[in-house]
């Protein structure tokens, strides 16, 4: 998984948006980086998943290996 500082090559920005050899957050540990910088689409499909995740372990009766 890439970090924020590291630069995106083409590939990735076609994939994902951007531009090639920027980072992939511009912001990060800047001035810029703020709450309102924080894309809600892709923190609402994470959050569902995590969601999910602890509600499957938490009504699971397997019992742990």
């Amino acid at each position: 998984m890439p970090t924020a500082e590291e630069r995106k090559t083409a590939a990735q920005a076609k994939a994902w948006g951007g531009q090639a050899r920027e980072h992939y957050d511009p912001c990060y540990h800047e001035a810029c980086d703020r709450i309102d910088n924080v894309n809600r689409e892709v923190l609402n499909h994470y959050m569902r998943a995590l969601a999910g995740t602890l509600a499957h372990f938490a009504t699971s009766t397997e019992q742990l290996r």
